[in-house]
């Protein structure tokens, strides 16, 4: 009987230890330098603009969330009143695709941008369409709601 229980005992603490060293395998296979399109957002909300495009770097590098990675460069780059990097991220956000490109007419955010040539050039290229009617009007649009003043 003893020896019945010492090899019961015996592959019970195998199985623990097969157990364990999957357990820590699977930890160890998520890399701690791994980020997303969220990491990015944060340190640009968080005005870390440096981190904001060292991550979207990365990501584009990798081949992941790309066009919406060339447009938080782009955002960055416009917070820093560097107009030409800015169009050229977001010329290269528009060529990877990003879900929503109408924003970049409709945002505040690339108002500094509305007067550049190039800016009004990448507009037309994607046929982007300016918020601001030729009547003069003014348009206000949230959502699926759209205003005309």
């Amino acid at each position: 009987m003893r020896t019945n229980s010492s090899t019961c005992l015996s592959l019970f603490i195998r199985r623990s230890w097969i157990a364990l060293i999957f357990l820590v395998a699977s930890a160890c296979s998520q890399k701690p330098d791994e980020v997303s399109i969220a990491d990015a957002q944060k340190s640009l909300a968080s005005e870390d603009w440096s981190q904001a495009v060292s991550i979207s770097e990365k990501l584009i590098a990798l081949g992941k969330s790309t066009g919406e990675a060339h447009f938080v460069i782009a955002r960055v780059r416009t917070r820093q009143g560097d107009q030409d990097a800015a169009i050229d991220a977001l010329d290269a956000a528009l060529s990877s695709g990003i879900p929503n490109k109408q924003v970049i007419a409709t945002s505040d955010e690339f108002l500094s941008l509305s007067q550049n040539p190039r800016f009004l050039m990448l507009l037309e290229k994607y046929e982007i369409k300016s918020e601001s009617s030729s009547s003069g009007s003014t348009r206000i649009k949230a959502g699926d709601i759209e205003i005309e003043l």
